[in-house]
């Protein structure tokens, strides 16, 4: 309802500042075709449109920097501004009869032969012919994924002039306002001017991000998001976002502060599941078995002076008596997971004891947390196929290691942290005990030396998101790059 509201009074703002339009018409009174209807927008929403999409870099203007808004657009000129909206990147591997690789326009053309938004016939695409106003509007419509709608209302009163193929398009996009400023007649078969339909796009959308960066702020309309690494943060966004076809395979972020009024439309990109976290940047999970232990609060006072996380693999009898250490750690962002309720064997389970084992230490730790865990890891690092198997079922994870210091079995701090030094890379999973006090020296030693070389440190979940697969239950995972 909100956004409805906004829409409405955001067209009814556009149509206050529009002066009557008036018909090119023959000597009979009849509308000439192809001859466009003038639509008198005045000078201010004029510029104002110019300007803004000029910043945007989606209009340039011609050899001279003009605009020339009242000239008709061509479909090559059209072909230029949607590929600068949406970003396209893949060329039609079939040529029409009437594109040239000289062509300032041929790369721009290609790529909406490619996406199926541009059409032509019997091989002729028609670069320099202009575009009327239905063709435009189903142009841009297509682009954006805008579907066809047709109910039985006429958007204008010369509705059965406009085209079938162009009806449905038409009709949602007068529905949304998109192109109230026409009036009551819409003249699909005149050619749209450059002006109007730079109308249409600015009604759209009332943000276009195309550089990655950090948005925040309240938006009354659309956004487009064109490139990777765009995070949207403390934003109130009254209107859809479209995530377009440049972000490629890239990450965009949506923080938990945004508020969306309207529907994300991703054509494009993974969303990032975690906007704290730096999916190009190098990350690793360090974790620690057996607690939780008197190093543990050690362990967390680390963590949290240096904003960093963990992964705890907590043994299930000792949750009772650490209720405050295992509270104070999912407080400060770190994970909680299994490790049996009596560090058991995983493999020397039964099918029913190993669920019982898994949902009372599950249960357990939800109790304390309010988060139910995804993740075991088994003891020993013993595991099968059968337990693998069996945990998935839960929908749970198993998780090994990559890197193993051995901090048990030496008690030293120095060689904990050379070890893992030594080893140290990207997407590593690192195996320590926190039941071993020395582990809360090399705690203090490798979590500043980790962050200063550009390390993030994050919890087990967190770091195998951004694995190929995901965190998939079923699979046992050794490091980010590495699971079966």
């Amino acid at each position: 309802m909100v956004k409805q509201i906004v829409s409405i009074l955001l067209v009814l703002a556009v149509l206050v500042c529009l002066l009557p339009t008036s018909v090119d018409a023959d000597n009979d009174g009849n509308e000439r075709r192809g001859s466009p209807e003038i639509i008198d927008i005045q000078v201010p929403i004029r510029e104002r449109a110019i300007e803004k999409w000029t910043q945007y870099g989606i209009i340039r203007g011609d050899s001279s920097g003009d605009f020339r808004p009242d000239d008709e657009i061509s479909r090559a000129e059209m072909s230029t501004i949607m590929v600068r909206l949406i970003g396209y990147s893949s060329q039609s591997a079939s040529q029409p009869n009437d594109l040239n690789p000289q062509d300032w326009f041929y790369s721009d053309m290609m790529k909406l032969v490619a996406a199926g938004i541009m059409q032509g016939s019997d091989g002729y695409i028609r670069p320099y012919d202009p575009m009327t106003r239905e063709e435009a509007v189903t142009i841009i419509a297509r682009a954006f994924k805008v579907p066809e709608v047709l109910d039985g209302r006429m958007a204008f009163y010369d509705w059965d002039d406009i085209s079938d193929w162009a009806k449905g398009f038409v009709l949602n996009m007068w529905t949304a306002g998109y192109l109230r400023f026409f009036g009551e007649h819409f003249s699909p078969s005149s050619n749209i001017t450059r002006i109007e339909t730079l109308m249409i796009i600015d009604l759209m959308f009332a943000a276009f991000y195309s550089q990655p960066g950090i948005y925040s702020g309240t938006i009354i309309g659309n956004v487009i998001i064109k490139c990777p690494d765009v995070k949207l943060k403390d934003a109130h966004i009254y209107g859809d976002i479209y995530v377009v076809e440049g972000v490629g395979d890239g990450y965009y972020s949506i923080y938990d502060s945004v508020v969306i009024e309207g529907t994300i439309h991703s054509h494009s990109g993974k969303a990032n599941p975690y906007p704290h976290i730096d999916p190009n940047a190098p990350m690793v999970a360090l974790t620690y078995d057996d607690g939780p232990a008197a190093a543990t609060p050690r362990i967390l006072d680390t963590l949290e002076a240096y904003g960093a996380r963990a992964t705890f693999f907590v043994v299930g009898y000792k949750i009772n008596s650490n209720r405050d250490t295992i509270r104070r750690a999912a407080d400060i962002g770190c994970e909680l997971a299994g490790h049996t309720w009596s560090h058991t064997n995983l493999t020397s389970m039964s099918r029913d004891t190993l669920i019982r084992d898994t949902e009372r230490v599950s249960d357990a730790i939800f109790e304390e947390t309010g988060i139910r865990p995804a993740l075991v890891r088994p003891p020993n690092g013993s595991y099968n196929s059968t337990s693998i198997s069996i945990l998935g079922s839960l929908g749970i994870s198993t998780i090994h290691w990559s890197i193993d210091p051995q901090d048990w079995s030496h008690l030293n701090a120095n060689t904990t942290y050379s070890r893992i030094m030594s080893n140290i890379r990207d997407g590593a999973i690192v195996l320590m005990h926190d039941l071993v006090s020395s582990t809360g020296r090399a705690t203090e030693m490798l979590v500043p030396e980790l962050v200063s070389r550009g390390y993030q440190l994050v919890t087990v979940s967190e770091l195998l998101a951004y694995s190929d697969i995901g965190l998939q239950p079923d699979r046992i995972y050794f490091s980010k790059y590495n699971y079966r």
